[in-house]
């Protein structure tokens, strides 16, 4: 698009052309006299406007493909008009509840260009209009009121440099104090509302005057560095560490000790011995330490008796799942030992089920321990890799605790891993979220501790994914007398948010674990299962023979160069059309370590989305860079649109600047200001993948990727693909990441809070 440079118009609005659903983006006809007679069309998060509106923006010109030359808002703040004409059609434009265009016509007659002043300050004389009592003449104050303190927020906001959706959700978070706080401290609203960081922050307390010694700034480093951590998987910022990261921003180490002495004592951090934790995560943490070990102490009473005539109909091996029988000791990896006795129980060779002819398999011992497990004790953790029979298994318990007629919960942390649970067990499977019956208007979960589910059992699969706060959530929603049991491969990667729930719960080792090890003949074909042991075992993973096919292929394509890697890449994308028939929008994934650099998400979205969806190719607008075609993920969780963080879609359209998505079933419209969290999928990051699986995924491996080429990486990488899997890349990237078997450390107290004796 062509540009111009920044300009300043006042305008005053015409016609609203377009408003998307939610309020936000808008499309305007005005008129700006600094531009001549020439209508001018606005367009952007022009929320809350109307006809007969003055409002001073600021913007740039620039020409659509489509709809030709338009002013592109970037911000505005309201100018209320002073004339007769001009009042008369702002409290007629329907902005202002209670006011149409004939009493707004009468009331001007009346007061003339004093209108607004009598309304605001002398409200009773509203009554000498016809038609007008006290109740109405005071709820038209009340109004005009709102809306003048709305625009004057608005200008004021706009001053230190926010856009509309940002001053936006400031008022909303403070309303009529909104001036107040910010002028108070910019760095504590920054850190309260989503969307303002630090920098923003900085930039609002220089127009206000701030100085850089400022104790108000070292506390705000101080919030934003502990949120920061947060972001990256941390509970907690070690004291040590928050000062050296503050002295980067110019926080000088006794400046941050005053600042946390002073945010503790406000209850806006909670320090604890040398850890800083913001107040909600040192909640979580001690929250669900206490709860698990509560459940990890606790036998259930009486297990029911199991008929060993009646196996588990979850035995049943279905047409399209692998046999779950073990494969030979000499291809299967050495079994790791459980934390308790694993030897069968009577309860467990109750539920071994006979072999029969009809289909149904035999289950190994581990497998049969783990059906037993559950009914034994209030917490039980299947870990296994790939290939190891969790899918089984969970069929087995689901069937197993059924026949005992007991109620069972199925759920997952993201959606795609729910439709797989669901399909894996045949039963009903949601996500976390909506188990436990997330209400975005009040933004709380309606099942709680007063509220809790109706079950007996909450089986959580790709519990790996599981962060702190949301295993409290569900930890306050199980039944006291209900059994949690948690599915997951324990060397995949931590899940996004704070506090690795699995990965704490196992190095605690405070409750029944059952570790599946076992790799079953048909997952053993698979050259990506045999390839996943492989690399756990720090060997280079063995591809598949070119010209063969098998039931999950796996190919290594070496590339030296980032710019052979992204040929290579284009290349494979062709070849895995033509020879497996798989779309290569829909059914394969491309994953790489990190968003930056030349093998970046980034540089690989540009890449392939000229190489998928060319521009060329398309008749309708696009939007920030999306076109119809797209293929698009959410990047944080968005309470409002009920779209989570990691969920995948496909851009349907594009419409003066809304674009909107399928996510997954639902429609979604994203404005402007909201696309900001969306980005394109072609190439997704691995942490964002966990829980999904693929047909194909082409993992990027190279030696620039250094910093993060770990063992758990390309592992989680490689499981997430079920009939091809292809690496490209240079061996020493490969190598790296097979060698490196350090996980990443997180800042969590979590283990050690389970193993400490309950009080």
């Amino acid at each position: 698009m062509d540009r111009d440079r920044d300009q300043l118009l006042t305008a005053s609005i015409e016609e609203v052309l377009f408003r998307s659903p939610d309020g936000q983006y808008c499309v305007l006809r005005a008129h700006a006299p600094s531009s001549g007679p020439e209508p001018v069309v606005l367009v952007g998060d022009l929320r809350n406007t109307s006809a007969g509106e003055t409002l001073r923006v600021r913007g740039r010109y620039e020409q659509h493909p489509s709809f030709g030359r338009r002013f592109r808002v970037e911000s505005y703040s309201p100018v209320l008009p002073t004339t007769a004409d001009g009042i008369a059609r702002y409290l007629g434009s329907g902005l202002i509840e209670g006011i149409g265009s004939g009493l707004a016509k009468r009331l001007v007659e009346r007061f003339g260009d004093k209108t607004l002043e009598v309304i605001t300050v002398q409200s009773g004389r509203l009554r000498e209009v016809p038609g007008i009592g006290a109740q109405r003449a005071e709820a038209i104050a009340s109004a005009v009121r709102g809306r003048l303190a709305e625009a004057e927020v608005t200008s004021f906001l706009q001053s230190l440099g926010l856009g509309p959706a940002l001053s936006a959700r400031i008022r909303k978070r403070y309303g009529e104090d909104t001036a107040r706080v910010v002028r108070e401290d910019p760095y504590l609203a920054a850190e309260q509302v989503a969307g303002i960081g630090f920098r923003t922050a900085d930039a609002m307390a220089r127009a206000l005057g701030f100085a850089e010694d400022d104790p108000r700034r070292a506390a705000g480093a101080a919030l934003h560095l502990v949120a920061r951590a947060a972001d990256s998987g941390h509970t907690f910022l070690p004291v040590q560490e928050l000062a050296n990261q503050a002295q980067a921003l110019h926080v000088p180490r006794e400046r941050l000790r005053a600042a946390l002495g002073d945010l503790q004592q406000r209850g806006l951090l909670r320090v604890e011995g040398t850890s800083v934790y913001a107040p909600p995560l040192y909640a979580a943490e001690v929250a669900v330490a206490t709860r698990l070990r509560e459940l990890a102490s606790q036998r259930t009473p009486n297990p029911p008796a199991h008929d060993a005539s009646k196996p588990p109909i979850a035995a049943a091996t279905p047409p399209s799942a692998p046999s779950a029988t073990p494969a030979s000791a000499s291809t299967a990896p050495p079994p790791t030992p459980a934390n308790t006795d694993s030897a069968a129980t009577p309860t467990a060779s109750a539920a071994q089920p006979a072999a029969r002819d009809n289909g149904e398999t035999q289950l190994a011992a581990a497998q049969l321990e783990a059906v037993a497990a559950a009914f034994e004790g209030r917490l039980l953790v299947v870990t296994g890799g790939p290939g190891t029979g969790k899918t089984t298994t969970v069929r087995a318990i689901v069937q197993a605790q059924e026949r005992a007629e007991r109620r069972v919960r199925l759920c997952a942390p993201t959606g795609r891993a729910a439709k797989r649970l669901a399909a894996a067990s045949g039963r009903d499977a949601h996500t976390i979220h909506r188990l436990l019956e997330w209400n975005p208007g009040s933004r709380t979960f309606a099942r709680n501790r007063s509220s809790p589910l109706e079950t007996d059992i909450v089986l959580v699969d790709e519990a790996s994914m599981l962060d702190v706060q949301l295993a409290q959530h569900l930890l306050d929603a199980l039944p006291r007398t209900a059994t949690l049991i948690l599915v997951g491969d324990a060397d995949q990667l931590p899940p996004v948010g704070a506090g690795p729930v699995l990965r704490e719960l196992l190095a605690s080792e405070v409750c029944r674990v059952v570790r599946l090890t076992e790799v079953f003949r048909q997952a053993e074909s698979s050259t990506i299962v045999r390839a996943a042991h492989q690399i756990l075992h720090g060997q280079r993973p063995t591809p598949s023979v070119t010209g063969t096919r098998g039931p999950g292929d796996l190919f290594i394509v070496r590339a030296d160069q980032p710019e052979q890697v992204a040929q290579r890449l284009k290349e494979a994308l062709g070849r895995v059309q033509a020879a497996y028939g798989l779309d290569p929008i829909q059914d394969v994934q491309v994953l790489t370590p990190m968003r930056r650099g030349p093998l970046g998400t980034e540089a690989l979205n540009k890449l392939l989305q000229e190489a998928l969806n060319p521009a060329a190719a398309l008749s309708s607008p696009t939007s920030a860079g999306f076109r119809a075609g797209d293929k698009v993920m959410q990047l944080k969780n968005d309470y409002e649109r009920e779209v989570w963080n990691g969920d995948v879609g496909t851009v349907q359209r594009v419409d003066a600047g809304v674009v909107f998505v399928d996510m997954q079933g639902r429609n979604v419209s994203y404005e402007p200001e909201a696309q900001g969290s969306l980005t394109l999928a072609y190439a997704c990051t691995v942490h964002k993948v966990q829980g999904s699986e693929f047909p194909a995924a082409i993992v990027v491996l190279h030696r620039s990727h250094h910093l993060l080429l770990t063992r758990p990486l390309i592992y989680t990488a490689l499981t997430r693909a079920r009939r091809l899997a292809l690496v490209i890349g240079d061996d020493a990237g490969l190598m790296r990441a097979v060698r490196n078997a350090e996980q990443q450390v997180t800042h969590t107290r979590l283990a050690s809070r389970m193993q400490m004796p309950a009080t």
